[in-house]
């Protein structure tokens, strides 16, 4: 079985990646000034911004 993935269909997974991303970062923030503790590092987002950014390039 092959898998291919569309240049729409590849944009619409990377934004969905991308809000998904954003929303943990506010739930992130949420959760550290209401334990004191982080969820997520930066490191972890710009991790993924330098995956869409990749993404992106490619297209």
């Amino acid at each position: 079985m092959s898998l291919s993935i569309d240049k729409p269909r590849l944009d619409n997974l990377a934004n969905e990646i991308w809000k998904s991303a954003e929303r943990l970062r506010g739930e992130s923030l949420i959760h550290k000034s209401v334990t004191g503790k982080r969820r997520i590092t930066e490191a972890d987002l710009t991790r993924v911004q330098g995956a869409r950014a990749e993404l992106e390039e490619t297209s």
